[in-house]
């Protein structure tokens, strides 16, 4: 699971330079919260691609089925589980989608899911 924290405002969340969007199944408001995702609720894209969310390849992991990339922007690491033909070089830029329907939300006081 990746986690890290960001700030919640009616656009999304919050990371440094740039914003995921909540699905409408996650309830509104404001303050300081903690993402949840899975690494298979991560796609990786074209980085030109509109609506996508550009990191850097820093490692690639090929585990037969699958692929493991870790990739970085800023202070922030996610990993992604990619299909096993995916293999993208360290060192390229990708775009990263999310399933923000999948999204797990807590609040970054209490922990307590949101």
């Amino acid at each position: 699971m990746n986690l890290f924290d960001g700030a919640q405002s009616h656009e999304g969340v919050h990371f440094g330079d740039f914003t995921i969007p909540l699905s409408e199944r996650h309830p509104g408001g404001g303050g300081q919260v903690r993402i949840g995702i899975r690494p298979h609720d991560i796609k990786i894209c074209d980085p030109d691609s509109a609506m996508l969310i550009g990191f850097e390849v820093e490692v690639v992991e090929p585990m037969g089925h699958e692929t493991l990339v870790y990739c970085r922007r800023g202070p922030i690491t996610i990993t992604v589980a990619a299909e096993g033909r995916t293999r993208p070089m360290v060192g390229d830029m990708v775009g990263l989608r999310f399933a923000t329907e999948n999204l797990h939300l807590f609040d970054g006081e209490s922990g307590l899911r949101k």
